[in-house]
């Protein structure tokens, strides 16, 4: 009986080391199968005055179209 516990158990650490062996592998692969690209960096950059202007001229826009539905 001790034998067969003592089998079991070196099986059953076996298998145990054979399962964390497997999941250390499947996460060094997480970074080659998710490669994510850097973030693009136009969102970081400042708005040209341009860019500025026809913004102020949209909201401009969006505040006369409130005025002419509350009239």
């Amino acid at each position: 009986m001790k034998n067969l516990l003592e089998s079991f158990a070196i099986l059953l650490v076996g298998l145990l080391s054979i399962g964390i062996v497997y999941l250390i592998v499947q996460y060094n692969m997480i970074d080659d199968q998710n490669f994510v690209d850097p973030l693009d960096k136009s969102a970081y950059e400042m708005p040209t005055d341009a860019e500025l202007e026809e913004a102020d001229d949209l909201d401009l826009d969006d505040e006369d179209e409130d005025l002419d539905l509350e009239e």
